[in-house]
Protein backbone atom coordinates (compact mmCIF):
# COMPACT_ATOMS: atom_id res chain seq x y z
CA UNK A 1 0.00 0.00 0.00
CA UNK A 2 2.93 2.21 0.98
CA UNK A 3 4.77 2.02 -2.63
CA UNK A 4 1.49 2.21 -4.39
CA UNK A 5 0.66 5.92 -2.64
CA UNK A 6 4.17 6.34 -3.14
CA UNK A 7 4.55 5.99 -6.64
CA UNK A 8 1.01 7.60 -7.09
CA UNK A 9 2.75 10.79 -5.55
CA UNK A 10 5.27 10.83 -7.59
CA UNK A 11 3.51 10.61 -10.86
CA UNK A 12 1.03 13.02 -9.85
CA UNK A 13 4.51 15.55 -9.36
CA UNK A 14 5.55 14.60 -13.03
CA UNK A 15 2.02 15.11 -14.56
CA UNK A 16 2.02 19.01 -12.19
CA UNK A 17 5.50 19.67 -13.99
CA UNK A 18 4.85 18.44 -17.51
CA UNK A 19 1.44 20.76 -17.61
CA UNK A 20 3.41 24.09 -16.01
CA UNK A 21 6.31 23.60 -18.31
CA UNK A 22 4.43 23.06 -21.68
CA UNK A 23 2.15 26.61 -20.60
CA UNK A 24 5.45 28.45 -19.84
CA UNK A 25 7.19 27.71 -23.01
CA UNK A 26 3.81 28.11 -25.64
CA UNK A 27 5.57 31.26 -27.24
CA UNK A 28 2.52 32.25 -28.92
CA UNK A 29 0.81 32.59 -25.31
CA UNK A 30 4.03 35.00 -24.69
CA UNK A 31 3.98 36.80 -27.94
CA UNK A 32 0.12 37.55 -27.17
CA UNK A 33 0.86 38.58 -23.20
CA UNK A 34 3.34 41.00 -24.72
CA UNK A 35 1.16 42.34 -27.16
CA UNK A 36 -1.54 42.63 -24.70
CA UNK A 37 0.64 43.62 -22.12
CA UNK A 38 1.92 46.40 -24.73
CA UNK A 39 -1.66 47.69 -25.55
CA UNK A 40 -2.39 48.45 -22.00
CA UNK A 41 1.23 50.48 -21.56
CA UNK A 42 0.04 52.35 -24.14
CA UNK A 43 -3.35 53.33 -22.78
CA UNK A 44 -2.16 53.85 -19.77
CA UNK A 45 -0.14 56.91 -21.21
CA UNK A 46 -3.01 58.50 -23.14
CA UNK A 47 -4.68 58.32 -20.15
CA UNK A 48 -2.30 59.60 -17.60
CA UNK A 49 -3.27 63.13 -18.18
CA UNK A 50 -0.73 63.84 -14.94
CA UNK A 51 1.92 64.39 -17.59
CA UNK A 52 0.03 66.87 -20.01
CA UNK A 53 -1.27 70.43 -18.53
CA UNK A 54 -4.79 70.30 -17.24
CA UNK A 55 -5.63 73.72 -19.39
CA UNK A 56 -4.11 76.05 -21.50
CA UNK A 57 -2.94 78.15 -18.66
CA UNK A 58 -0.82 75.77 -17.48
CA UNK A 59 1.14 74.66 -20.87
CA UNK A 60 4.64 75.68 -21.32
CA UNK A 61 8.00 75.71 -23.21
CA UNK A 62 11.41 74.99 -22.65
CA UNK A 63 13.35 76.27 -25.10
CA UNK A 64 17.18 76.53 -25.40
CA UNK A 65 18.97 78.96 -27.57
CA UNK A 66 22.62 77.49 -28.17
CA UNK A 67 24.05 81.23 -28.63
CA UNK A 68 22.79 84.85 -28.20
CA UNK A 69 21.63 87.59 -25.07
CA UNK A 70 19.80 84.37 -23.65
CA UNK A 71 22.03 81.54 -24.60
CA UNK A 72 21.20 78.31 -22.27
CA UNK A 73 17.50 76.81 -21.41
CA UNK A 74 14.51 78.62 -20.55
CA UNK A 75 11.23 77.65 -19.23
CA UNK A 76 8.37 80.11 -20.54
CA UNK A 77 5.21 80.27 -19.25
CA UNK A 78 1.80 82.44 -19.66
CA UNK A 79 2.25 85.89 -18.61
CA UNK A 80 -0.20 85.91 -15.45
CA UNK A 81 -3.38 88.33 -15.51
CA UNK A 82 -2.43 88.95 -18.99
CA UNK A 83 -5.99 87.91 -20.99
CA UNK A 84 -3.94 87.82 -24.07
CA UNK A 85 -1.71 85.16 -22.85
CA UNK A 86 -1.70 82.07 -24.89
CA UNK A 87 -0.09 78.81 -26.08
CA UNK A 88 -1.75 76.17 -27.76
CA UNK A 89 -1.45 73.84 -30.87
CA UNK A 90 -3.89 73.59 -33.92
CA UNK A 91 -4.75 71.27 -36.36
CA UNK A 92 -7.87 71.97 -39.29
CA UNK A 93 -8.97 68.75 -40.66
CA UNK A 94 -9.65 69.19 -44.32
CA UNK A 95 -8.21 73.10 -43.27
CA UNK A 96 -4.67 73.39 -45.29
CA UNK A 97 -3.27 70.81 -43.20
CA UNK A 98 -0.84 72.56 -41.06
CA UNK A 99 -0.03 71.69 -37.57
CA UNK A 100 0.14 75.35 -36.12
CA UNK A 101 1.81 76.06 -32.58
CA UNK A 102 1.63 79.55 -31.66
CA UNK A 103 2.21 81.62 -28.44
CA UNK A 104 2.04 85.11 -27.24
CA UNK A 105 2.48 87.12 -24.03
CA UNK A 106 4.88 84.34 -22.59
CA UNK A 107 7.62 84.87 -19.30
CA UNK A 108 10.51 83.14 -17.74
CA UNK A 109 9.15 81.57 -15.26
CA UNK A 110 12.22 82.72 -12.63
CA UNK A 111 10.90 85.96 -11.27
CA UNK A 112 14.89 86.79 -11.30
CA UNK A 113 15.30 86.29 -15.13
CA UNK A 114 13.36 89.59 -16.97
CA UNK A 115 12.76 87.46 -20.37
CA UNK A 116 9.53 88.16 -22.42
CA UNK A 117 8.60 85.68 -25.26
CA UNK A 118 6.27 87.89 -26.95
CA UNK A 119 5.57 86.09 -29.77
CA UNK A 120 6.52 82.32 -30.91
CA UNK A 121 5.17 80.02 -34.29
CA UNK A 122 6.19 76.76 -35.38
CA UNK A 123 4.20 75.26 -38.39
CA UNK A 124 4.29 71.77 -39.37
CA UNK A 125 2.79 69.83 -42.52
CA UNK A 126 0.13 67.05 -41.05
CA UNK A 127 -1.41 65.31 -37.99
CA UNK A 128 0.77 64.73 -34.44
CA UNK A 129 1.52 61.33 -34.47
CA UNK A 130 3.71 59.21 -32.16
CA UNK A 131 4.77 57.43 -35.01
CA UNK A 132 5.69 59.81 -37.63
CA UNK A 133 7.74 63.03 -37.66
CA UNK A 134 5.76 66.35 -39.00
CA UNK A 135 8.23 68.17 -41.64
CA UNK A 136 8.58 71.55 -41.43
CA UNK A 137 6.56 74.15 -44.08
CA UNK A 138 8.90 76.18 -46.40
CA UNK A 139 12.30 77.23 -44.84
CA UNK A 140 12.04 80.84 -43.76
CA UNK A 141 8.02 80.56 -42.74
CA UNK A 142 8.82 77.73 -40.26
CA UNK A 143 9.20 79.28 -37.28
CA UNK A 144 9.43 83.08 -35.18
CA UNK A 145 10.49 84.12 -31.85
CA UNK A 146 10.34 87.79 -30.75
CA UNK A 147 12.23 88.18 -27.04
CA UNK A 148 12.44 91.16 -25.13
CA UNK A 149 14.43 92.40 -21.99
CA UNK A 150 11.64 93.23 -20.23
CA UNK A 151 14.12 95.05 -17.49
CA UNK A 152 16.54 97.00 -19.13
CA UNK A 153 18.87 97.23 -15.87
CA UNK A 154 20.50 93.29 -16.46
CA UNK A 155 21.26 93.16 -19.72
CA UNK A 156 22.56 95.12 -22.90
CA UNK A 157 19.89 93.83 -25.46
CA UNK A 158 16.29 95.03 -25.62
CA UNK A 159 14.53 92.63 -28.28
CA UNK A 160 16.08 89.85 -30.90
CA UNK A 161 13.95 88.67 -33.74
CA UNK A 162 14.76 85.45 -35.19
CA UNK A 163 15.27 84.27 -39.06
CA UNK A 164 14.97 80.61 -39.51
CA UNK A 165 17.85 78.96 -42.06
CA UNK A 166 16.87 75.11 -40.84
CA UNK A 167 13.84 73.98 -39.76
CA UNK A 168 13.60 70.98 -37.65
CA UNK A 169 10.39 68.05 -37.88
CA UNK A 170 8.26 68.03 -34.71
CA UNK A 171 8.11 65.24 -32.91
CA UNK A 172 5.61 64.31 -30.91
CA UNK A 173 6.35 62.42 -28.11
CA UNK A 174 3.21 61.76 -25.97
CA UNK A 175 -0.09 62.34 -27.19
CA UNK A 176 -3.45 62.20 -24.87
CA UNK A 177 -7.03 61.05 -26.54
CA UNK A 178 -8.96 63.33 -28.09
CA UNK A 179 -12.21 64.80 -25.75
CA UNK A 180 -14.81 66.77 -26.93
CA UNK A 181 -14.05 70.23 -25.76
CA UNK A 182 -16.27 72.08 -23.17
CA UNK A 183 -18.27 74.04 -25.94
CA UNK A 184 -19.30 71.11 -28.40
CA UNK A 185 -18.42 73.72 -31.42
CA UNK A 186 -15.25 74.47 -30.48
CA UNK A 187 -14.34 70.71 -31.82
CA UNK A 188 -11.99 68.37 -29.65
CA UNK A 189 -8.88 68.55 -27.51
CA UNK A 190 -6.17 66.38 -26.35
CA UNK A 191 -2.89 66.45 -24.33
CA UNK A 192 0.58 66.98 -26.73
CA UNK A 193 3.95 67.16 -25.74
CA UNK A 194 6.99 67.71 -28.65
CA UNK A 195 9.67 68.84 -29.63
CA UNK A 196 11.71 70.38 -32.66
CA UNK A 197 15.68 72.11 -33.62
CA UNK A 198 15.71 74.89 -35.37
CA UNK A 199 18.96 76.57 -36.82
CA UNK A 200 18.02 80.56 -36.80
CA UNK A 201 19.74 83.58 -37.19
CA UNK A 202 18.66 86.46 -34.33
CA UNK A 203 18.42 89.87 -34.91
CA UNK A 204 19.50 91.65 -32.02
CA UNK A 205 18.89 95.21 -31.26
CA UNK A 206 20.65 96.19 -28.41
CA UNK A 207 19.90 98.95 -25.59
CA UNK A 208 22.76 101.51 -26.94
CA UNK A 209 20.93 101.03 -30.95
CA UNK A 210 23.41 98.90 -32.43
CA UNK A 211 22.57 95.78 -34.39
CA UNK A 212 24.27 92.04 -34.48
CA UNK A 213 23.35 88.99 -36.34
CA UNK A 214 24.27 85.55 -34.15
CA UNK A 215 23.53 82.40 -35.04
CA UNK A 216 21.85 79.81 -32.78
CA UNK A 217 20.18 76.34 -32.62
CA UNK A 218 17.45 76.49 -30.58
CA UNK A 219 16.02 73.65 -28.82
CA UNK A 220 12.05 73.86 -28.27
CA UNK A 221 9.96 71.34 -26.11
CA UNK A 222 6.26 72.21 -25.87
CA UNK A 223 3.61 70.51 -23.05
CA UNK A 224 0.04 72.34 -24.33
CA UNK A 225 -3.55 71.47 -25.27
CA UNK A 226 -4.21 70.74 -29.23
CA UNK A 227 -7.36 71.66 -29.98
CA UNK A 228 -9.23 70.76 -33.55
CA UNK A 229 -12.32 71.85 -35.59
CA UNK A 230 -13.86 67.96 -35.27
Amino acid sequence: MKIKLVLFTVLFALLMSCGSGSEDNNPEDRTEDAIEEGKKEQEQKEDDISVFPKSTNESYLEIEFTSGPIAGKHKFVLRKDDIFANLGVQYNFGGNGLLEITGKNLVSDNENVNIGLFTFSKKVIGEAKIEEENLPVDEGLCSSYEVRDTDDKNSKYDIFFSDAITCGNFKSEQLGKWKNASVAILGKTRGIIGSFTDKVTLRVTNDDGTKESILSYVNVKIFAIEKTNI
